[in-house]
């Protein structure tokens, strides 16, 4: 015990341990950068095996170089504009197309037009003066109902607390008035009576 604290004490130990523990790291980032490495190129390689896909690039077609290919590409924009302006449009007509089919498909009376004389008076025969005065009965029985709501509607609306009768202005405070003096003998009285 007394060998290792005199280890420790001796200034020239502790300096070797701390070279020791430093050459120790330095050797450790090494392994460890060996490492990431092989792992990198261990990737690559996967990598390598999984991604088969290698496009094919035409770059003769549009080369720089060529002013006959410059100007055929310029041809070929215009022309591809061109195509797209006659598909949207085509687009644009089916699409009106679909959407006034779909609403005549939702139309589902057809009314006879083409009504002979004879129908029409087979019509007035089916209306019975019965059936007049119960229609009449009936138009009268809503006006009345109307005319009811409306009455119940109007007094709603003048009763106080509903909110109707409230204007938007500002409200002026009044002073209080005390030209009026209570008469002190009435309350006198009325106080006397009640005591009794």
């Amino acid at each position: 015990m007394s060998d290792q604290l005199a280890r420790y004490r001796n200034p020239d130990s502790v300096k070797d341990r701390w070279e020791q523990l430093y050459d120790e790291g330095e050797r450790q980032k090494i392994e460890l950068e060996e490492m990431r490495r092989l792992a990198k190129a261990d990737q690559d390689e996967r990598d390598k095996e999984v991604c088969s896909f290698r496009p094919q690039l035409e770059t003769q077609k549009y080369s720089p170089n060529k002013s006959s290919t410059e100007e055929r590409w310029a041809e070929d924009a215009h022309q591809r504009g061109e195509r797209w302006v006659k598909r949207r449009e085509r687009k644009i007509q089916t699409m009106a197309e679909e959407d006034s089919k779909q609403k005549l498909g939702e139309c589902t009376f057809k009314p006879c037009l083409a009504a002979s004389a004879a129908s029409r008076v087979q019509d007035e025969k089916l209306v019975s003066p019965a059936s007049l005065r119960s229609v009449e009965k009936y138009i009268k029985k809503q006006k009345q109902l109307k005319a009811e709501k409306d009455e119940g509607k109007r007094k709603t609306e003048l009763t106080v607390g509903s909110g109707n009768l409230w204007n938007k202005r500002l409200t002026v405070p009044k002073a209080p008035s005390f030209v009026s003096r209570p008469n002190v003998e009435i309350l006198h009285v009325f106080i006397q009576g009640r005591r009794c």
